[in-house]
């Protein structure tokens, strides 16, 4: 699970804002409080499996760090936008767990607007970008590489956060035609 960000769209192609956005939410509480204990904060996309590392850890609960951030943004006194979330109760997508992170955003000075969208319209909505800040969720995969490609790649068919990166683009295309799955990883 995880918020989908549009990075080709201001204020959002703002990295330090994102780095508040990521400080700010405190993944373990989340876990406790909405799944009931029942998974581990998530830091990169591959959470199990083969390509999971568990050495990677980029953004630790810290409300101060956020402060830091959001005002290293352009922002020191605050921020507000939309958040679409999931007009029923899907667990992946639902109101409550949209307002539990909307009042974690909210203790570092980011404001958002809730805004219920439709479960039946809700990805197809993403997907014609009318939204630029909204919940997601992954399905695993054995191989991930698909998943990843088309999320991650510039040219990619679900990449709908507007990520662009040459440099990845080139370690997803090199890793498509590597079978050594040491190497692949």
């Amino acid at each position: 699970y995880g918020i989908r960000i549009s990075m080709d769209k201001d204020p959002w192609s703002n990295k330090n804002l994102r780095a508040a956005i990521a400080y700010a939410i405190d993944r373990k509480t989340l876990i406790d409080a909405y799944y009931g204990g029942a998974g581990r904060p998530a830091y990169i996309p591959e959470g199990a499996g083969w390509a999971f590392n568990p050495d990677i850890k980029v953004y630790d609960y810290d409300p101060q760090k956020a402060k830091d951030k959001l005002t290293e943004a352009g922002y020191p006194k605050g921020i507000t936008f939309d958040y679409w979330c999931g007009a029923t109760a899907d667990e992946n997508v639902s109101p409550q767990l949209c307002e539990m992170v909307q009042a974690m955003l909210s203790r570092v000075g980011i404001n958002t607007n809730i805004v219920l969208v439709p479960i039946a319209d809700y990805f197809q909505k993403q997907v014609r970008r009318e939204s630029h800040f909204s919940h997601t969720f992954f399905s695993p995969r054995a191989d991930p590489h698909g998943r990843l490609f088309r999320v991650f790649h510039s040219k990619g068919a679900s990449n709908i956060s507007g990520y662009n990166n040459p440099e990845v683009d080139k370690l997803l295309e090199d890793a498509a035609r590597v079978y050594d799955i040491a190497k692949a990883k």
